[in-house]
């Protein structure tokens, strides 16, 4: 038990109710009393701070109490910091709480495995700054409200329904509350919108003025991915049930996110008269969802993304012998920019960098920060001659691009396209080999594999 008692909360075998329920609850797990004397000090305004010096007296305190956050260090005594949150995780606690892990030692393969698992989602490095732990504290607070605001609107939905279901029997009435909370369209067997809930409309922004007589194109064709509309079309004129999400688009052009249920009706002898959908909006949802897989400075999507995604499409490309290709870029000299200028304006740079790329490749394209001053781009249905015809394009626009303070940035490019069966570990060493040998080159370069001679003359054409 930690003999800090300097405004702390101590706890060993009683209970301490907090002054105030709504002040957030974080419980600091560490065998080190300065390490704690820190927290306790840096994090008291955040909410009420509560100590344990090991695991095991920590998950004892977590089966009497609600936390909102536990921070724990990645190396104690009775064991790790990867292993004590999943003992916590096995309590199967009502409202898990959220996890920062700090790590002082290296321990790559454990951490990784603990975020992989969704144990931890947040982790900062010994020695931390402040700044740094304060905004990791608040960003687990926030992401912990919104999960129990979806929790709270998720009852609410489930209530609701429970309404609908006791007044099934006052007809006029249950068609009322229908239109008023069910987001619901009937479409013709034409694909023409024939009527849609007030809450659609409320939703989207559309009238049912705006919407009747139209397409879907007014509202998903934008966004939604074209394969995910060809399915969706093939299987419900083949007379089927269709579920799945949809992005759409409101009248003020805000993205939607919805969850649609749609099926055929027809006239008892398999005459297909047209369709009913119901939505659910899903938007806060993949909100959440897309908070872990942002790189949090740049805005673009980050290393964990771009690793589901391309396990995901080396299947696809495996399957259906598609071309793909990865590019690595990394910022020339940037370990200057930041001993010169500060890491401030070297964060500008990396936004500055990523908005570029960003503005700059197909919406196919997926764009990730991969670590430090280092992005990839991974393009599908994208041959070597294409690849290297995009980095080049990139590697111009950003030579020739003047930033504020540092002026003129360069980076160099390892252009690799995926071999069939190839294990995801080669192609990244293959592109990394070719990002090192553009450097080694004079940086500011783009390098790839060979081309053959007609991909060449596509290239030079």
């Amino acid at each position: 038990m930690s003999d800090v008692t300097d405004g702390s909360k101590d706890f060993s075998g009683f209970e301490q109710e907090k002054d105030n329920i709504d002040k957030p609850s974080i419980l600091c797990v560490d065998d080190e009393v300065f390490i704690l004397h820190a927290l306790r000090r840096q994090l008291r305004s955040l909410g009420d701070i509560y100590i344990e010096k090991s695991c095991l007296s920590a998950l004892e305190l977590i089966k009497s109490q609600t936390f909102d956050i536990i921070i724990t260090d990645m190396k104690l005594p009775d064991m790790t910091g990867a292993e004590f949150l999943a003992e916590v995780n096995g309590l199967e606690l009502d409202d898990m709480p959220e996890c920062l892990l700090i790590t002082g030692y290296s321990d790559s393969d454990s951490l990784e495995s603990a975020i992989n698992t969704g144990l931890v989602q947040r982790f900062l490095n010994k020695p931390w700054k402040q700044n740094e732990l304060i905004v990791a504290v608040q960003d687990l607070l926030q992401k912990r409200k919104l999960k129990q605001e979806n929790r709270k609107l998720s009852l609410e939905i489930h209530q609701r329904n429970q309404q609908l279901n006791s007044t099934n029997k006052r007809l006029t009435r249950a068609q009322a509350l229908v239109d008023k909370y069910v987001l619901s369209a009937n479409i013709n067997a034409d694909g023409r919108i024939a009527h849609v809930s007030t809450a659609f409309s409320e939703l989207t922004g559309f009238s049912s003025y705006d919407l009747v007589g139209e397409t879907h194109k007014v509202l998903c064709e934008q966004d939604t991915p074209s394969d995910v509309l060809k399915y969706m079309y093939s299987t419900l004129m083949n007379g089927n049930a269709w579920s799945g999400e949809i992005i759409a688009r409101s009248k003020d052009n805000t993205v939607i996110y919805v969850d649609a249920s749609i099926e055929p009706e027809t006239d008892g002898t398999d005459k297909l008269l047209g369709f009913t959908g119901f939505y659910q909006d899903i938007t806060d949802k993949k909100r959440i969802e897309l908070l872990s897989v942002t790189d949090q400075l740049t805005g673009i999507y980050n290393r964990r993304k771009l690793e589901l995604e391309l396990e995901h499409e080396l299947s696809r490309a495996n399957r259906y012998e598609n071309s793909l290709t990865l590019i690595v870029i990394d910022i020339d000299l940037f370990k200057q920019v930041n001993d010169t200028y500060g890491h401030q304006v070297g964060d500008k740079v990396l936004v500055s960098v990523a908005n570029l790329i960003k503005d700059n490749i197909r919406r196919s394209d997926i764009l990730a920060c991969w670590g430090g001053e280092e992005f990839i781009i991974m393009s599908t249905q994208t041959a070597l001659a294409g690849a290297l015809t995009l980095a080049e394009k990139v590697r111009g626009l950003l030579a020739s691009c003047k930033m504020d303070v540092v002026g003129t940035i360069t980076a160099s490019f390892g252009v690799a396209e995926y071999r069939q069966n190839e294990s995801t570990e080669s192609l990244f060493k293959r592109a990394d080999t070719l990002l090192y040998k553009a450097k080694e080159a004079g940086r500011n370069r783009v390098e790839g594999e060979s081309l053959s001679l007609d991909e060449k003359n596509h290239l030079d054409g």
